[in-house]
């Protein structure tokens, strides 16, 4: 999966911004991938989402500006144009094994929001819909192979399990 991701950011590279046009890059990607590469995929990972950012944006908002580290973002400033949206978890793992992103840095995923706590780091404030419940490191999860086991236990878990940290 590693081998993956970082075929996908070096080809973005060689086409382009990364912060201009990502989304049509990543699905020009995965269409281009072999069906043998994809089929060895987890479905997960290239199972599209609904974006449901917008109707959460403000709440998100507010949360992260509560958050001490978040809250210092100046450059740029954390605020609506901080936040990306990712419509797969591979386009999501994507951004987070890129690295190097602004302190304040989003991205949003359904009905779930990542915001970095750490500038240049990989520290994400982890929320779903209204609840701030996690911290995670995500280039450790990515590397050690954890991610995409996390984010189903994350998106099947009740809020009750995230608040108590028992998904």
């Amino acid at each position: 999966m590693i081998y993956l991701l970082d075929r996908m950011i070096e080809g973005f590279y060689k086409n382009g911004s990364f912060e201009e046009g990502q989304g049509a890059y990543y699905k020009r990607f995965i269409e281009q991938l072999p069906e043998v590469e994809k089929s060895s995929l987890d479905k997960l990972w290239l199972q599209k989402v609904v974006p449901l950012w917008r109707e959460w944006i403000s709440t998100w908002l507010e949360l992260g500006n509560k958050n001490p580290w978040i809250v210092e973002a100046v450059d740029p400033p954390f605020n609506a144009a901080s936040f990306y949206d990712c419509n797969t978890l591979l386009e999501l793992a994507a951004f987070f094994r890129h690295g190097n992103w602004s302190l304040g840095t989003a991205f949003a995923y359904a009905n779930f929001c990542f915001i970095n706590q750490i500038n240049g780091g990989s520290e994400w404030l982890v929320i779903r819909n209204d609840l701030a419940f996690e911290s995670f490191s995500t280039r450790l999860m990515l590397e050690s192979g954890s991610f995409l086991n996390t984010m189903k236990s994350i998106i099947q878990a009740t809020p009750e399990q995230l608040s108590t940290w028992s998904y």
